[in-house]
């Protein structure tokens, strides 16, 4: 431990949507990041807490590696989203925090260790990915 560096929290956080100074008025737009075994589902939590799947190519689930990485730098750039959840288990939420951009990675504002089915991450079966979720982040 002697050898270890720990890096301070700088100014560029997530946003909470409660600014002190007043310029922020709006709430945060949470997306929520389901990973399982390299596979991944995106989804963007509605004001009333339901879950809505943001679907690229019809699809709700892809591979980490395969521009999921790419498709949150960007959209971070745009300013889609201001707060990241991740859910998953340990491993899942440790290999997916390590291979986030920097610019993703500051939005992160929770990880949730959550057991998630790898069968549910099969293209046909995605809605019960949602509907897990949907039980988790139930209001």
């Amino acid at each position: 431990m002697a050898d270890c560096t720990i890096a301070p929290i700088t100014a560029n956080k997530a946003c909470s949507g409660k600014c002190k100074s007043g310029g922020c008025n709006s709430a945060p737009c949470i997306w929520v990041l389901a990973v399982c075994e390299g596979m991944a589902a995106l989804f963007q939590k509605q004001t009333n807490g339901h879950l809505l799947p943001l679907l690229e190519d019809g699809t709700n689930i892809s591979s980490f590696a395969n521009g999921l990485s790419d498709r949150l730098s960007n959209a971070s750039e745009h300013g889609d989203f201001s707060q990241l959840v991740l859910v998953g288990s340990g491993n899942d939420i440790s290999w997916t925090q390590a291979s986030l951009p920097n610019a993703v990675s500051k939005h992160v504002v929770a990880e949730i260790q959550y057991p998630l089915v790898a069968g549910w991450f099969a293209q046909t079966d995605w809605h019960k990915l949602a509907q897990a979720l949907n039980h988790l982040f139930k209001v």
